[in-house]
């Protein structure tokens, strides 16, 4: 289970940063994902309001060098640990 969930979490992050999304680490070697929103007219919390909606659950982090301050953020959390069954 725990090897599906790093698989599943670093195919996420390759699918990210081949469509253009900054990952804050170029790739992940955890079940996390960290996106880097800051060339997007949208904040870490705003998206994860939306993807809430869909029962998706992430959560807004702070990147380095933020400026939209640590309500907003620039920054999206994703964990793979609840994608499977």
């Amino acid at each position: 289970y725990c090897e599906q969930v790093l698989d599943c979490a670093k195919v996420m992050a390759d699918t990210f940063i081949s469509n253009g999304i900054s990952i804050l680490t170029n790739g992940t070697e955890n079940h996390t994902v960290c996106l880097n929103l800051s060339s997007f007219n949208l904040t870490g919390k705003e998206l994860s309001s939306m993807l809430s909606e869909c029962d998706l659950y992430t959560n807004c982090n702070s990147i380095p060098n933020e400026t939209k301050g640590y309500l907003q953020t620039s920054g999206l959390r994703i964990g793979t640990q609840r994608m499977l069954p």
